[in-house]
Parts: C-alpha cells; sequence; structure tokens
C-alpha cells in the first residue's frame, strides 16, 4: 500500500481508507469484488475491475477514502496525477475546471 491510501490489485488501483495506511493487508480476489482483510475484520471491498478495450486503465478511487490527506494537504489535489478518477461523475469534474480557471482569472499579476 503507499502512503497515499492506493493498493495495486492485479495492476489496476484501489482506494482504501486512509487509516489503514501502513497496515498489510490480506486480499482476496472474487469474480466480482476484492476484498481487503486486516487480520481477520473485513475493513475495504470494492467491485473487481478489468482492463477493456474501451478502458485500459481502470480504477476504483473513492473520494472518502482520501478526504484525510486531502485536509492535510489541500494544495495536493490540484496536482495527483490521479485526480479525474477521483470524481464520481463528470459534473464533478467540470465543476472542478470551473473552480481552478475562476482562480487563475482571480489572483493578481505580481510585478
Amino acid at each position: 500500500m503507499t502512503k497515499f491510501a492506493l493498493i495495486a490489485v492485479k495492476c489496476i488501483p484501489y482506494s482504501v481508507p486512509s487509516r489503514l495506511v501502513g497496515q498489510r493487508l490480506k486480499i482476496r480476489v472474487y469474480e466480482d469484488r476484492i476484498e481487503g482483510y486486516l487480520g481477520e475484520h473485513r475493513v475495504v471491498e470494492a467491485p473487481r475491475l478489468r482492463r477493456t478495450s474501451a478502458d485500459q486503465h481502470p480504477r476504483h478511487i473513492d473520494f472518502r477514502h482520501l478526504l484525510p490527506a486531502l485536509k492535510r494537504k489541500p494544495g495536493a489535489l490540484a496536482r495527483w496525477r490521479l485526480r479525474d478518477a477521483l470524481f464520481p461523475r463528470s459534473e464533478y469534474a467540470q465543476t472542478w475546471q470551473q473552480l481552478i480557471s475562476g482562480c487563475r482569472r482571480a489572483r493578481p499579476h505580481e510585478s
């Protein structure tokens, strides 16, 4: 697991709750889902994703897993390479782009 609460299962990234950073999870892979266990307790479950010709880079990113880390470092979201996978729908990505462009216009030029 990375320090960003991401694990890779069959080369596909999945997010896990940030409280699990530094823990060693046992991952069970099923036909339709993956499950992560800490000891004998199931702590994460996600749908199993597979690469397809339409989606060569699938990823399962749950923004709730990353909120604690983003609260500590809010500027990290702007440069995070998996940021677009974080948004549950395209409307969120469009809103993000509008916010960023609005911030750029509102920033005064430095001389």
